[in-house]
């Protein structure tokens, strides 16, 4: 099985550590394995939010106190990208011991 054979899996970004809309994000899914493992298929799926929630007191008036709360949640990034396909027929790869690269390249949205 290929988690008993998992020495290492990372993604290492080429570049800034920071990204602003629009620019380009690369890198590589790095695998080291320490036996032979089949592997199906290989994904990246890279996602973006942005959470936004704060609270204010307010008062209405004749000792009348509440907190009107505000919140909001902004998807801006689904991204998917196939690293290493099936092999022909729907076969799993066998990737020997050692360490595999898989370069990844995407441009952020605007």
């Amino acid at each position: 099985m290929l988690w008993e054979r998992l020495r290492r899996l990372s993604v290492e970004l080429e570049g800034a550590a920071a990204f602003s809309p629009g620019e380009s994000v690369a890198g590589r899914v790095v695998v080291e394995l320490s036996g032979p493992a089949r592997l199906g298929a290989l994904h990246l799926h890279a996602r973006g939010c942005a959470r936004v929630h704060w609270s204010e007191a307010r008062s209405g008036g004749s000792s009348t106190a509440y907190t009107q709360t505000y919140g909001d949640r902004l998807d801006f990034l689904s991204h998917r990208q196939l690293l290493l396909a099936p092999a022909d027929g729907g076969e799993a790869t066998l990737l020997p011991a050692g360490r595999h690269e898989f370069p990844f390249a995407f441009q952020l949205p605007e």
